[in-house]
């Protein structure tokens, strides 16, 4: 009876002591004899005793690599300078966006990832290219396998790697902990235990080797494409959110795609998944890392910004992965326009997260206005006044046909007397009419013509205005805007 109680309290105290220890590290402070290794070491030799199965923590001898060409030494879960090789450079300064791609080998190849990066490619612009940073980890233990996808990658995309835009990175056997005897919690299969362990590792070395390489960090599936635009569409979201305290934002609703982390938030997040890489599956740890940094809510940008693609499980080869995000827009709208830039205001409430600059614009997503009535607006207020040529507003959406704009109007203005973003209120001097709806259309042409109705002149202003008998939601699918470039 007193051994039980001894080592229950063995127990406790190691408990105790290990939280204190572990939260003292993932807070980097070194100071204090309370938690020390010592304590730590002492009561797991007394709990062996008591024959208790024990928490054993991971630890590496090697300097962290901070990624600014200087070294400090830090003795948890340390990422050594001789853990990892690197293909590619780091650009001298902090970017916006850092993408995390992890890799490993499948039944098919590479041609998922190949394929992710060309869409990559072809959705960003030149100088987006400047501002972000695609890191490909490849995550295989087949070295053999890893050298072939390097030599792929290099002779494919090598422009983009000599500019900074793309790294890829390997990690040596050093860097993981144990992967076999595992806890099978869930009862899963060793395998499986191992492969989603094995995953974990591998989600926390890109943390930590990318934690100072841009101000915000999205991981990706190395199975995705995206929608058009989703670099800006990430900065609105992002922006959208300054009066909230987030600690993790959303681009896809399936596992780990898309989900977006500060950078200073990394270091921590590696190191939780590296104390539990044994406990959960990776999807499992995000929400309760979430949770950890009181974030309760979910924040989950629609449309989503990126569909996964891949059917082959880069687990069970006789098993096809077919999920679809299906809050995914790829952000095709149907006309091809200039769009000016400006500021989109409306006194119509948004349904959930389809808000009024999502109408405007070539990126992905449409506002879906609810509860909408005569006399309600959209105005679309240019930076600058602009000489337009023609205009085409799409209500209406194939998923929604009904809510079209039956009865409508759209007015235009020289000039913005008064705008406030914050509080959704503007003012446009001398607004006249330009057109009017046709079964959720509207399309007026010639505005460079003197004869029209700007006259010709340069307009700061459009609002659309809600006429008589409409019932239903509307969805402003597209506003189009196309300049007079002469």
């Amino acid at each position: 009876m007193r051994r039980t109680r001894l080592c229950q309290t063995v127990t406790v105290g190691l408990l105790v002591l290990m939280v204190v220890f572990n939260l003292r590290v993932l807070l980097n402070r070194n100071e204090g004899a309370v938690g020390s290794e010592a304590d730590v070491a002492q009561l797991l030799k007394e709990k062996e005793m008591c024959n208790q199965p024990v928490i054993v923590n991971i630890e590496s001898k090697a300097d962290v690599v901070p990624l600014n060409a200087s070294f400090a030494h830090q003795k948890w879960f340390s990422l050594g300078s001789d853990m990892f090789k690197m293909v590619g450079f780091q650009r001298p300064q902090k970017g916006f966006l850092t993408i995390g791609i992890p890799s490993i080998k499948r039944i098919n190849g590479m041609s998922y990832l190949v394929e992710t990066l060309s869409s990559i490619i072809d959705k960003t612009s030149t100088e987006e290219k400047t501002k972000v940073v695609i890191v490909i980890f490849l995550a295989d233990f087949d070295t053999e396998y890893n050298t072939g996808v390097v030599k792929v990658l290099t002779e494919k995309f090598m422009d983009y790697i000599n500019m900074g835009f793309i790294q890829i990175i390997q990690a040596t056997r050093d860097f993981y902990p144990p992967l076999t005897n595992l806890k099978r919690n869930f009862n899963d299969k060793a395998d499986r235990v191992k492969w989603r362990s094995k995953q974990v590792v591998d989600f926390a070395f890109m943390f930590l080797y990318s934690h100072n390489i841009s101000d915000y960090y999205i991981q990706i599936e190395d199975d995705v494409i995206c929608a058009k635009n989703f670099i800006t569409s990430i900065r609105e979201y992002i922006k959208s959110m300054n009066n909230v305290q987030w600690v993790l934002l959303e681009f896809s609703e399936l596992g780990f795609i898309g989900k977006l982390y500060k950078s200073s938030d990394l270091i921590a997040l590696g190191r939780y998944m590296l104390m539990f890489y044994q406990e959960q599956p990776v999807d499992w740890l995000i929400s309760y890392f979430r949770l950890s940094m009181a974030q309760r809510k979910v924040y989950l940008r629609k449309p989503t910004l990126f569909q996964h693609i891949g059917v082959k499980s880069s687990f069970d080869v006789k098993k096809d992965n077919k999920l679809k995000d299906k809050y995914f827009d790829s952000g095709d709208k149907p006309w091809r326009s200039d769009d000016p830039p400006g500021i989109v205001i409306s006194n119509m409430k948004p349904f959930e997260q389809w808000l009024p600059s999502l109408a405007y614009g070539s990126g992905s997503g449409f506002f879906w206005a609810s509860n909408v009535k005569e006399g309600d607006w959209l105005v679309i207020a240019f930076n600058t006044p602009v000489r337009l040529k023609r205009i085409i507003i799409e209500t209406g959406h194939p998923k929604s046909r009904k809510d079209q704009l039956l009865n409508g109007t759209l007015e235009w203005s020289p000039r913005v007397i008064k705008l406030n973003e914050k509080t959704q209120q503007v003012t446009c001097s001398s607004l006249q009419k330009l057109g009017t709806f046709v079964d959720g259309h509207l399309d007026v042409g010639g505005l460079d013509s003197t004869s029209s109705p700007t006259g010709g002149a340069p307009v700061n202003c459009l609002r659309v205005v809600i006429g008589k008998g409409q019932k239903d939601w509307v969805v402003f699918n597209q506003v189009a805007v196309f300049v007079n470039r002469l």
